[in-house]
């Protein structure tokens, strides 16, 4: 019966990535935000900022999607996984 499912990741595939450090993967589940302000934040969340959207990654697992608003990345679906 479950031959037919496929990982979440493989849904996630065409979103742009933003590795998360696992405190920050913390934040995030719990509805936190992230700074995104600053040149090493600017550059590690560029992808968002251009697409509008990203799936943070915490060790290759999902954590959210997130978005990048007034200088901030914002969790918007967190995954419990």
């Amino acid at each position: 019966a479950f031959e037919h499912l496929k990982p979440v990741t493989s849904a996630l595939d065409d979103i742009p990535a933003v590795p998360v450090s696992a405190e920050e993967a913390a934040k995030l589940r719990h509805g936190q935000t992230l700074p995104a302000l600053g040149p090493s934040a600017l550059a590690r969340f560029s992808a968002v900022s251009t697409s509008g959207v990203g799936v943070a990654l915490a060790r290759s697992v999902p954590v959210a999607l997130v978005t990048v608003q007034s200088g901030q990345l914002q969790p918007l679906r967190v995954f419990n996984l």
